[in-house]
């Protein structure tokens, strides 16, 4: 801080206190490092965040489709499964036992 003497047009003194403008504009620039390096750890977490609950939809939707294909492919008949590539795809085909009659 800067300290002056301010004479006034009666005559009186008075010390002014105040800042220079080298110390605002270290002020200023520390301020925006400080302030740079808080956006970066904050867009950071939250890419951490938006990934973490991508990866968790993700595992939640193969989980429930692994777990309806094992309960689709255990009331199929033996035998009967068999994968096919139609149009680049490759497809799981089966009987189901209800499909099924008895031959006596």
């Amino acid at each position: 801080m800067l300290k002056r003497s301010i004479y006034f047009a009666s005559g009186e003194r008075s010390t002014a206190r105040g800042l220079t403008l080298v110390e605002l504009v270290v002020t200023i620039v520390v301020m925006g490092i400080i302030a740079g390096g808080t956006t970066a750890y904050i867009m950071s977490s939250t890419q951490s965040y938006v990934d973490t609950a991508t990866r968790n939809r993700l595992s939640g939707i193969a989980r429930l489709t692994t777990l309806r294909l094992e309960r689709e492919l255990g009331n199929a008949v033996p035998n009967s499964i068999r994968t096919r590539s139609v149009g680049g795809e490759t497809c799981v085909e089966f009987f189901p036992i209800e499909d099924v009659t008895r031959y006596i």
